[in-house]
């Protein structure tokens, strides 16, 4: 399987990748040339701030690592300005997600200007430290035909967020899990929220990138000029106090504020294999979003009754 490749040439941007069965998908949408050379606005702080992005992956805890934040908010804030997935990070997920589908001038502009309002948000902080979270900054769904993959959503979107936050510290934040673990995590999750119907197996055959986070890596640091990339083992998390103490850690936190960090319950856990089995036939009726809402909602507070 070979990786992606991005370019810009003249006006044209073209993205090639391949999937395991073989076949090659070309994405490619043409751009203005001044679309790519926006300027931000200067910053008028004396020295630059540390800005920490944390991209995930998904399915490698990022939602509990959220709730961490959410959760101790008057321990973290006065150190750190910080946004989650959530409220805060909508209208940035919106952006980032229909540029990587759809990557017109205008939908570049809008992002722009997401990138813009959170750049001065932080800037205007007070604080020397910001950090932003959200997995699906670099796509929703990354193993779907017709649209880039996660390795062509990183080499995209962290251009871009080097550019958007230029002047400052930038370090991309993420978690590797065990690759098995993850696929089977990242499947279910897929079968869950985004109605999926095929078999693991042939879901697995079809990610459109190489399943290998060596390669993935190196891809992710190729991908970046200026910026620092942390990777950290979600294995090496769990057997820590809480999932999501090496991103405080990371980001600064005290020792003394770290001990008294409140740990939030563990949510959005995978449903057993039963469960999932049952979906998949769900998910191939022709049941309404609205009535798969209630269905999913039963699953997740009835998993118990089935098998793992």
């Amino acid at each position: 399987m070979r990786v992606p490749s991005i370019c810009l040439i003249g006006t044209e941007m073209k993205s090639a990748y391949h999937f395991g069965s073989g076949t090659t998908a070309c994405w490619s949408r043409h751009f203005q040339l001044g679309v790519w050379q926006i300027s931000y606005p200067a910053s008028k702080r004396s020295s630059p701030l540390k800005i920490f992005i944390h991209l995930g992956f998904q399915k490698t805890g990022t939602t509990f690592a959220q709730s961490v934040f959410s959760r101790n908010r008057e321990i973290i804030e006065p150190h750190c300005a910080f946004r989650i997935r959530g409220g805060k990070t909508r209208k940035l997920r919106k952006a980032c997600n229909a540029f990587l589908k759809t990557p017109t001038s205008g939908r570049r502009k809008d992002l722009t200007a997401v990138f813009a309002d959170i750049r001065s948000e932080f800037e205007q902080s007070g604080r020397s430290v910001a950090f932003l979270s959200d997995e699906n900054i670099i796509g929703h769904d990354y193993y779907k035909e017709g649209q880039p993959s996660l390795t062509e959503a990183i080499g995209i979107m962290l251009p871009l967020m080097e550019e958007a936050f230029s002047g400052h510290d930038l370090c991309f934040l993420f978690f590797t899990r065990e690759m098995d673990a993850w696929l089977r995590s990242s499947y279910n999750q897929s079968v869950f929220a985004r109605r999926y119907t095929i078999s693991y197996e042939d879901w697995v055959h079809g990610i459109p990138f190489e399943t290998d986070w060596d390669e993935i890596r190196r891809i992710t640091e190729a991908a970046t000029t200026t910026a620092r990339v942390v990777f950290f083992s979600f294995e090496d998390e769990r057997q820590k106090r809480f999932m999501g103490i090496s991103l405080l850690k990371e980001i600064g936190l005290s020792d003394e504020a770290l001990s008294r960090i409140k740990v939030p319950p563990r949510k959005n856990e995978s449903l057993p294999s039963g469960a999932i089995a049952f979906l998949r036939e769900a998910n191939a009726t022709e049941m309404s979003e609205q009535d798969m809402h209630v269905l999913r909602r039963l699953l997740r507070t009835n998993r118990d009754c089935f098998q793992k």
